[in-house]
C-alpha cells in the first residue's frame, strides 16, 4: 500500500471527489467523500460575525429638528422611522465607529416623508452620497468600511 506522499496531486477537487482519511481509532486509512468533509466542517462552523443578525430599532419623532441615536450593537440595524406625520428636519446619528464592524450595514426606513434629512457620521471619516430627504414609505441603505472609515450608501 503506498503512502501518501507516494499519491499524485491534484490542484482542484470536484463533487464526488474521495480524499484519504486516516482513522486513529481503529488504525487505519479510509475514503471518504469531498460532500461528507464539507458537512463536517459546515457543522464545527460557527458564525463569526461575517453575516451577524439584525438588530430592528423603533423610533416615533414627534417633530421636526428631531436628532435620533442609532443603536451601537455587533449587528447590522434596521431603523423603523413612523413618524406622526410628515417632518421638515431631522438627523440621525450613526454609531460610533469605535463600535462598528467592517461591513456592518444600517437600513433606515421612513412611513413619513423627512424633507430635510442629516446623517451624522459619529467619528466616521465621511457618509458618501447620504440622503437630503427620505420620502414617505422609502428607505436607504448603509455600509461601513473600516479600511476607509467611510460609510457608503449602497440603496
Amino acid at each position: 500500500m503506498p503512502t501518501i506522499n507516494q499519491l499524485s496531486s491534484t490542484d482542484s477537487i470536484t463533487d464526488g471527489d474521495q480524499f484519504l482519511v486516516y482513522k486513529q481509532n481503529s488504525g487505519d486509512a479510509r475514503k471518504v467523500a469531498s460532500s461528507a468533509i464539507y458537512n463536517y466542517i459546515a457543522s464545527k462552523t460557527t458564525d463569526t460575525g461575517n453575516n451577524p443578525t439584525t438588530t430592528d430599532q423603533y423610533e416615533t419623532p414627534a417633530f421636526s429638528g428631531f436628532n435620533i441615536t442609532i443603536l451601537t450593537v455587533s449587528n447590522n440595524i434596521f431603523l423603523y422611522l413612523t413618524p406622526t406625520s410628515a417632518l421638515a428636519t431631522g438627523t440621525i446619528t450613526l454609531p460610533s465607529v469605535s463600535g462598528c464592524f467592517n461591513g456592518q450595514t444600517i437600513t433606515i426606513f421612513s412611513t413619513q416623508q423627512i424633507t430635510i434629512l442629516t446623517i451624522a457620521a459619529n467619528g466616521a471619516m465621511d457618509v458618501l452620497l447620504p440622503p437630503a430627504a427620505l420620502a414617505e414609505n422609502s428607505s436607504i441603505t448603509l455600509r461601513y468600511n473600516s479600511n476607509t472609515l467611510i460609510w457608503y450608501r449602497v440603496a
